[in-house]
């Protein structure tokens, strides 16, 4: 019997002595496997029971399930917890998420800013949205566009109402609203563009949305016919094209008044030069097939002298008194750098100038005057382009799809 109860007493002292099991009232948690990791298998851990796990160093304490981690906290120091999936009990309301489609609904008139992290959306009780900034609210629901504290840009109003709209590189990835009760003509997008970029537009009232520059896979102008119709503008690298499911072509109204019957027209394009101005034989002007941006022709300008050499366009169509609301055509510099374009005092009211991009040089770039208070002072007054004093003989520059908009 005393060698029973000895043998027993050793195998307890050896469990107990050497066992790293978590114990509180003698309820053990656990104990080593073979690998040294702690395990805890088919346990309970009473309800006043209080456990402090430490990892050190770059150390992390990983819950697995089937050898697989399904949460690790600690890891590198960096205090954070790694889940690598959740799923939400309905009803449970112990985790909040922030949506970038419905933001979390907070009082900002009585919660402070500095208790979330700046760059959070949080919606008021007004449905505004305000965004955290340098640990306050700033209002970010139409907003201009503009810097504020912290250099963060604010959203913009995606209305516009008036009869006329020029949409630019921060319409990029936005929808549009057109609301007018009367047609809204919207421009040719200015600015920069790759090939990917888009613009969405929608007709939010009776009035049509008219897109008076040629998709350029279709070679047609379209327009919407119906409220709430929407319309997709996708940049190819090259020019504009749409999708829409209720538009239609049109032909532009009276307002675009360019009639140049030449291979720059895009409302009459002719395989010709017609109404274009040699300045005495110092630039020839030829028709040529080479990659037109607008249907199949394009107006070739070839420097005959060195130096700087201009040579001239009659905006036939525009008469004289015109008031201008905006000049925009297609330009390509193909031998030579440092182009300008001009509208000279004398045919306009004062002189105004446009440079052709040297960076773009061999690709075609719009060139936009729409500058306030332009007027003609002549019937036909010209468009000039113009070579730098360093200007070569044989020179070459490309013209295409000449628009001119009244006012």
């Amino acid at each position: 019997m005393k060698k029973i109860l000895f043998f027993v007493f050793f195998l307890c002292f050896h469990f107990f002595g050497h066992s790293q099991g978590l114990y509180r009232g003698g309820n053990s948690l656990g104990g080593n496997s073979a690998s040294g990791s702690l395990e805890l298998k088919n346990q309970s851990i009473p309800n006043d029971t209080t456990r402090v796990i430490n990892t050190v160093n770059t150390g992390n304490l990983d819950f697995k399930q089937d050898g697989t981690t399904v949460i690790r906290i600690g890891g590198n120091n960096d205090n954070a917890v790694y889940i690598s999936g959740i799923e939400a009990v309905p009803g449970a309301e112990a985790i909040e998420f922030f949506s970038a489609f419905r933001p979390k609904q907070v009082d900002v008139g009585t919660v402070s800013a500095s208790t979330y992290a700046d760059g959070v959306i949080v919606r008021a009780l007004d449905d505004e949205l305000y965004m955290v900034i340098s640990s306050s609210w700033v209002k970010v629901t139409n907003q201009p566009v503009g810097s504020v504290s912290g250099g963060t840009s604010l959203i913009v109003d995606d209305t516009f109402t008036g009869t006329t709209y020029q949409p630019t590189a921060v319409d990029t990835f936005r929808i549009k609203y057109g609301r007018n009760v009367n047609d809204i003509d919207v421009s040719e997008p200015t600015g920069s563009y790759v090939d990917g970029h888009y613009m969405y537009f929608v007709q939010d009232s009776t009035g049509r949305l008219q897109f008076p520059f040629k998709d350029i896979r279709k070679d047609k102008y379209v327009r919407t016919t119906k409220e709430g119709a929407v319309v997709l503008w996708h940049y190819t690298g090259t020019g504009w094209t749409s999708i829409c499911g209720a538009c239609e072509t049109y032909v532009p109204s009276v307002g675009y008044v360019y009639l140049g019957a030449n291979a720059a027209d895009p409302n009459n394009e002719v395989d010709g030069i017609a109404n274009t101005d040699d300045n005495g034989g110092d630039v020839t002007f030829t028709s040529v097939a080479t990659d037109p941006y607008d249907g199949t022709r394009v107006l070739r300008i070839v420097t005959n002298i060195a130096g700087s050499v201009d040579g001239g366009i009659p905006l036939v169509g525009v008469e004289n008194g015109d008031a201008i609301q905006s000049i925009s055509f297609r330009a390509k510099q193909v031998v030579g750098l440092s182009w300008t374009t001009r509208l000279l005092s004398g045919d306009w009211n004062t002189t105004y100038q446009r440079n052709v991009d040297d960076g773009l040089a061999g690709t075609w770039e719009q060139i936009v005057y729409n500058d306030v208070g332009m007027v003609a002072q002549v019937d036909s007054p010209k468009l000039t382009i113009r070579t730098t004093s360093g200007g070569s003989i044989n020179d070459e520059f490309h013209i295409d799809e000449i628009i001119v908009v009244l006012e």
